[in-house]
């Protein structure tokens, strides 16, 4: 169950920091992913994406 939120993150990251990127699709994809997933999965994307938004990245801090 925690691929999907993570695939949302990854699908935002991408947006955000690829070359080819569209950065003006995050809000889109952040709005989809909300309603989409349910729960404690919602809870933590809400957090992740938050920390991804601020410069803390959990996903370069575990590196």
């Amino acid at each position: 169950e925690k691929d999907i939120l993570y695939l949302w993150l990854d699908f935002i990251r991408m947006e955000m920091t690829h070359p080819k990127g569209q950065p003006e699709n995050v809000g889109t994809l952040h709005y989809r992913a909300v309603h989409q997933l349910d729960g404690e999965l919602n809870q933590q994307f809400v957090t992740e994406f938050t920390l991804l938004q601020t410069g803390h990245d959990m996903d370069t801090l575990e590196s």
